[in-house]
């Protein structure tokens, strides 16, 4: 909420905002966190039902398939 207020002070709305979350997807809020996190993309509770921009997903796993679960998350951010 506070990422909010730092980006309208500026001149900036969510809706013009990209989000960048840089963790493993269990710890993303696509759609909820698996575990105990800073939210990310943080959640926007407002009156007015704003959503970000753009949301990337970003991590770095070394294996040679896909976690379970994992697929719908990531299918959940923009990239």
């Amino acid at each position: 909420r506070s990422l909010v207020g730092m980006q309208e002070s500026k001149g900036l709305t969510p809706e013009r905002t990209v989000v960048v979350c840089h963790s493993e997807p269990g710890a993303w809020s696509a759609p909820y966190a698996l575990y105990e996190t800073e939210e990310c993309p943080p959640v926007l509770a407002d009156r007015f039902n704003r959503k970000w921009g753009y949301i990337v997903g970003r991590t770095m796993f070394e294996t040679d398939r896909l976690p379970e679960g994992w697929v719908d998350r990531l299918n959940n951010m923009d990239e």
